[in-house]
């Protein structure tokens, strides 16, 4: 998704980000949502090998077209120089402009908080819908297309959000939102509520992410934006593989309830020190 949002609105300074972000998440979201229509539709007609057949040729056609893609230029290097460039030696540029960013170092570790306390949670959340609390898979379409709708409602919001609020208390405010809503999931008693604990989450969550990825952007030179978001893509995903295989057992153990709540309340504790660190090493006025 980070390629997207770059092609989608690169190169229009940090001011601009925060458009080309929402509007980059709200048209993914929308697609989420009708995606599952369409495909309900076309399967009757078609089947679902016409289905396949369907989506794999967009897929296809979609890379094609990123190679007609043009943005803001770059001094590249010569093909030469990147076939004597090993794969292993991109990625350690990578970390290494992360580490010596201290902007970007607190923009991974934020990501790195989610993925790791939450991500086993989307996994897991027919287990709490159908299972905890007795709803129906037509129950369970029906919480996942709210979720859907809150992500769209927040992909259009976080740019307001942007702008009343500063940048570090919108994106704080909305991920310690989205972290007490998958944590109440784990204790309340009724399929509405989880819905709309469920969908108001999603809209905290896409909200701060406008903030966060336009930050990262502005953060992040052009020439390097591959290698830097390829780390914190490998570290975001090393992280919900250990959430999963972490969050699966405690799930097998105490049961999907108490694993939500472990999960968010900790994603809280942690957004909220790395929020105290960041602030204690703002700099402060000098007094005169």
């Amino acid at each position: 998704m980070a390629t997207t949002f770059d092609v989608i609105f690169i190169g229009a300074g940090p001011g601009g980000y925060v458009g080309g972000n929402s509007a980059a998440f709200a048209l993914l979201n929308a697609a989420r949502l009708a995606a599952p229509m369409c495909a309900g539709f076309l399967s009757r007609s078609i089947g679902p090998g016409g289905v396949a057949a369907i989506s794999s040729g967009a897929y296809l056609l979609c890379a094609a077209g990123a190679a007609f893609l043009s943005g803001q230029e770059y001094r590249r290097p010569s093909v030469a120089a990147k076939a004597r460039t090993p794969i292993a030696a991109t990625y350690r540029e990578g970390f290494s402009r992360i580490l010596a960013s201290e902007r970007l170092r607190l923009l991974v570790g934020v990501s790195m908080i989610r993925s790791f306390f939450t991500g086993f949670m989307q996994s897991l959340l027919i287990v709490i819908f159908v299972g905890r609390l007795g709803g129906s898979d037509a129950d369970y379409g029906l919480a996942m297309t709210a979720a859907a709708l809150g992500s769209l409602a927040g992909s259009l919001c976080g740019p307001f959000a942007a702008r009343a609020l500063p940048r570090r208390i919108a994106a704080g405010a909305g991920l310690g939102a989205y972290f007490a809503c998958l944590a109440s999931l784990g204790i309340v008693g009724s399929l509405p509520a989880a819905m709309a604990i469920l969908t108001m989450g999603s809209v905290a969550l896409y909200s701060a992410a406008i903030v966060l990825h336009s930050e990262r952007d502005a953060a992040t030179e052009l020439g390097t934006r591959g290698r830097v978001y390829g780390a914190n893509t490998t570290v975001q995903t090393v992280s919900s593989l250990v959430s999963i295989l972490v969050g699966g057992a405690l799930a097998d153990r105490f049961g999907a309830g108490p694993a939500f709540v472990a999960g968010g309340s900790a994603a809280l504790v942690a957004l909220a020190a790395v929020s105290v660190r960041a602030a204690a090493r703002k700099p402060r006025p000098v007094a005169r």
